[in-house]
């Protein structure tokens, strides 16, 4: 080993004692890859990832930043430790199941290493765009494969005396030392650690309460909705939700898509409800029941009338979320907080098992300064949100209107500081972008690599304001090739969906704000001019808001679950073409199944995007907010282009291609 080796990384460790930026800095993240190898970092740099490796044991470690999470075309870089105590560390690309390629351009700087306590520990740097496009993986905002893999054993290699590397070989580390886990490194996953983690809750007013099914039978049933009733702890004073982490059963975790916890409350002015004498009268008898298929005549209609509001959602690979110091979500003294949660399953395979998964739910009684809640923004949950197959590229688009937030934001606005984003298996980008007086500012959030298998929260940092009479518009594109059928707005796992919850404070009377194609926009772009189908009249399409309107309708896969049709249909399916002749098939879902949509998706894509929506406007307790205009048409200086051309926003920097841009305007 060459003599000024040693020395370099004995000087480090002193000099660690002064520069804690590069050589000791504080970790503001954490993460176990598995039981024995675990990373921390930092992303608070704008130019540079300090990230520390750590495993038990001697040998070398290994990390990935791959778009696929798999070895090709994976950014890898890898360190041990030497027989000597010296530290190296290698930059490496992927190829394929292969032994990695030493990189010519070594973008890596080691900052320290060790073997000490049975632990080999590895430090390194290395900017967040190396510029190196051949081999190094620019790390963004987007979700992150980190793939991972240990050895006991060092590489086997050999140096000039000049330092340059003569051979390189890392032997194979096997298929159980090896993983990947999805991660977002420049954005934070919650706002602070979870109180219950080790040496984390020095409050004495935090505490926890964990609500989880009670070993419910899932049998060889796909896409199962499940829903029960919860008590919560009595509380004499108010207090304040203001986290939750997932509690899954240990086999069942690839098994469980969604969990959602609804508050029930039953207000003194219900209508059509005889239940005067409140919430604890109403769902105390309902504490024992045993929970059953949520949506179905068979749930009782209780459930569905009162407990509406969400204020804890958890989609599949989120760690949680734990809500900033500000704001909490409202636990009102005086008597008993009932919940419903809804786990929905799926189960592709028809397996059979039983489940008790659930929340842990953190609260207190050190209230914050606001109330916090959830916004849903997005598509109507419908069979006329249509995701076309064989498309490499299709974009959806939701829109809540200025007029809904003129009516219930108030003149001070409120401040959004976290956003889940929300699509199924097709789903590849998602934004959520804000629009004041006609001006595109920046997205509140934004994901151009999404993966179903970790939909975890955004941190909005600093908060962004939402004023009355902003837009918001919600889009998604879609990856289908590959598929032969098309995908409709649903609830199943195989159906599709374009969401964004919002996570913000103070508390205003506003749960929803989503949009739905108006019949005819839908339609036109097919080629078809008229339909007729007893199933419309259900479906209350074409629709118009009824006379004196309190409760807002059900989006339709609700709707016809509950509706005199025996089971969940396409509704498409029963809808029939009488203008013009049909020539391709005789319903409007045969229509969407065998048009060419390699040749016409372009076309229909930019009708659908053009075309005019109903807008639905919600508040709590399903609480219909009439609209003057309620068939929108999206803003005029919309650009579906953006998501496509939009590369990074970190610290508000925005980062474009250099032959097209938009100007976009930041805000806060």
């Amino acid at each position: 080993m060459l003599p000024f080796q040693k020395f370099k990384f004995f000087f480090s460790a002193i000099i660690c004692l002064i520069l804690v930026e590069n050589y000791c800095p504080v970790f503001g993240h954490k993460l176990d890859l598995s039981d024995d190898v675990s990373v921390t970092w930092n992303s608070t740099d704008p130019v540079w990832l300090t990230m520390e490796m750590t495993v038990v044991g001697g040998g070398y470690v290994a990390v990935g930043f791959s778009p696929q999470g798999a070895m090709t075309g994976a950014d890898m870089v890898l360190g041990w430790v030497d027989k000597d105590g010296v530290p190296h560390l290698m930059d490496l690309y992927g190829i394929g199941n292969t032994r990695p390629r030493h990189d010519e351009r070594q973008d890596y700087e080691l900052l320290y290493g060790s073997e000490t306590d049975g632990k080999t520990t590895i430090r390194f740097r290395r900017k967040w765009d190396t510029c190196d496009t051949a081999h190094d993986m620019a790390i963004t905002n987007d979700t992150i494969r980190l793939i991972w893999a240990m050895s006991e054993e060092d590489p086997v290699y050999d140096l000039h005396p000049n330092g340059t590397l003569l051979k390189f070989y890392p032997k194979y580390h096997g298929a159980e030392r090896r993983g990947v886990k999805r991660v977002y490194l420049r954005n934070s996953a919650h706002h602070v650690p979870f109180p219950d983690a080790p040496g984390e809750n020095e409050d004495n007013s935090v505490k926890f309460f964990d609500m989880k099914m009670d070993n419910n039978l899932i049998d060889r049933e796909d896409d199962i909705y499940f829903c029960k009733i919860a008590k919560f702890p009595t509380l004499e004073t108010k207090h304040h939700l203001f986290g939750y982490r997932p509690i899954l059963q240990p086999g069942n975790e690839r098994s469980i898509h969604h969990i959602i916890m609804y508050q029930c409350v039953v207000g003194p002015t219900d209508e059509n409800m005889p239940h005067s004498d409140g919430t604890d009268a109403v769902f105390r008898k309902f504490v024992d029941h045993p929970g059953g298929r949520c949506y179905t005549p068979n749930m009782p209609p209780e459930w569905g009338q009162y407990c509406t509001s969400i204020p804890i959602l958890w989609t599949a690979g989120s760690e949680g979320n734990i809500f900033p110091p500000i704001a909490g979500n409202p636990l009102e003294e005086g008597g008993s907080v009932y919940f419903m949660f809804e786990i929905h399953y799926d189960n592709p395979s028809l397996s059979t098992f039983n489940d008790s998964s659930g929340f842990r739910l953190f609260y207190t009684s050190n209230l914050r300064q606001h109330d916090s809640d959830v916004i849903l923004v997005g598509e109507k949950i419908s069979p006329f949100h249509v995701v076309p197959h064989g498309m490499e590229s299709f974009t959806t688009a939701a829109h809540c209107t200025a007029e809904c937030t003129q009516q219930t934001i108030p003149s001070t606005g409120i401040n959004v500081t976290t956003v889940l984003l929300h699509t199924h298996l097709s789903g590849r980008k998602i934004v959520l972008k804000h629009i004041r007086n006609g001006v595109e500012l920046a997205p509140i959030a934004l994901e151009n690599n999404y993966d179903f298998n970790y939909q975890q929260v955004r941190v909005v940092d600093p908060p962004r304001l939402l004023l009355p009479g902003d837009e918001l518009i919600t889009e998604c594109e879609y990856n289908t090739v590959g598929k032969n059928s098309p995908a409709f707005g649903g609830l199943g796992t195989r159906d599709e969906m374009c969401m964004a919850f919002v996570y913000y404070y103070p508390r205003i009377p506003l749960s929803e704000c989503k949009t739905q194609l108006e019949f005819y926009s839908f339609l036109n772009p097919l080629g078809i001019i008229n339909v007729t189908g007893d199933i419309l009249n259900e479906m209350e399409m074409p629709y118009a808001p009824r006379e004196n309107q309190s409760t807002q309708y059900p989006d339709n896969p609700f709707y016809l679950k509950n509706s005199t049709y025996d089971k969940p249909l396409n509704a498409l399916d029963v809808i029939l073409i009488s203008q013009p002749e049909p020539t391709l098939a005789n319903t409007v879902g045969g229509v969407i199944r065998n048009l060419n949509w390699t040749k016409d998706g372009s076309a229909i894509e930019k009708g659908w995007i053009s075309g005019k929506r109903y807008a639905f406007c919600t508040g709590q307790r399903k609480h219909h907010i009439p609209l003057k205009e309620y068939v929108v048409n999206l803003p005029t200086n919309y650009e579906k282009h953006v998501i496509l051309l939009m590369k990074t926003v970190l610290h508000n920097e925005i980062i474009l291609d250099q032959d097209k841009y938009i100007n976009w305007t930041l805000v806060n």
